[in-house]
């Protein structure tokens, strides 16, 4: 494990320290290539090519230079290739657990209120944030961000229902998760609490689901109408080895009815 880490480490130096082929968005730097995720787990991997999960690109996960992950360097893709600059100038913007990278775009876009939510807030900018239960009243945004967060909390039932319910009508909803193309129906077990056993079942120690490619007309069930854009009609021309994407992931938007 610690020459794992140290060979780790030297490959992180060695990706900062030279501009290559590849391109963070997210600090808009070259750099020689992106960072495998923890190294590259190989039961992970393992897994995911089986189950055919789309949500990550453990091989092009992380830039050495500023830390964005894949799936924050493809949002950000998305907002910009999708106009949303102009949706987010002037609207109120709740985003749950928000990404440094996509902080400081959306900030610059000039929202009317712009909300950082997490449920174990790390700076006074942030606000104590449960999606399941939020403390905002009903049809206050415009937009609600939650990117690879529905698989994390413990009834996602509830967490949709309150994003329906804190937006306006017409409002969106851009809400990233990680899906099984081969599952129907998400798989999950309350009974499976041991950390190692989510992490082969669903992807991550802190997962407590993995969704069917059904969770498309799940979100849908809840009000919403579907506007998810994939990447090769959105961003064709990015090069997904080269920026770092998934680009199987699709930009999973909804708009409330």
């Amino acid at each position: 494990m610690k020459i794992a880490s140290t060979c780790y480490y030297i490959l992180r130096r060695i990706f900062y320290r030279f501009p290559g082929k590849s391109y963070c968005i997210c600090c808009e730097r070259s750099i020689l290539g992106f960072l495998p995720f923890r190294g590259l787990d190989s039961q992970l991997c393992s897994m995911i090519k089986e189950f055919q999960i789309i949500g990550s690109d453990v091989m092009n996960f992380e830039c050495p230079r500023c830390g964005s992950s894949d799936r924050e360097r493809h949002l950000l893709a998305y907002f910009e290739c999708m106009g949303l600059k102009d949706i987010f100038s002037s609207s109120k913007i709740l985003h749950v657990a928000p990404e440094l990278g996509l902080s400081g775009w959306i900030q610059r876009c000039e929202p009317a209120e712009y909300v950082k939510g997490d449920l174990n807030p790390i700076s006074d900018e942030f606000s104590r944030l449960d999606l399941q239960d939020i403390v905002w009243e009903d049809a206050y945004f415009d937009v609600v961000i939650a990117n690879h967060v529905l698989e994390h909390v413990n009834n996602d039932d509830l967490a949709l229902r309150e994003i329906v319910r804190v937006l306006k009508p017409g409002g969106v909803a851009i809400v990233q998760t990680p899906y099984s193309d081969i599952l129907e129906h998400k798989f999950e077990d309350s009974n499976v609490v041991d950390a190692n056993t989510r992490r082969l079942l669903y992807g991550q120690e802190d997962h407590l689901r993995l969704y069917g490619r059904d969770i498309f007309e799940k979100i849908e069930s809840y009000g919403f109408k579907s506007k998810v854009v994939f990447h090769g009609k959105a961003l064709a021309h990015y090069d997904p080895i080269k920026f770092g994407m998934n680009e199987n992931e699709p930009f999973m938007c909804f708009q409330k009815i």
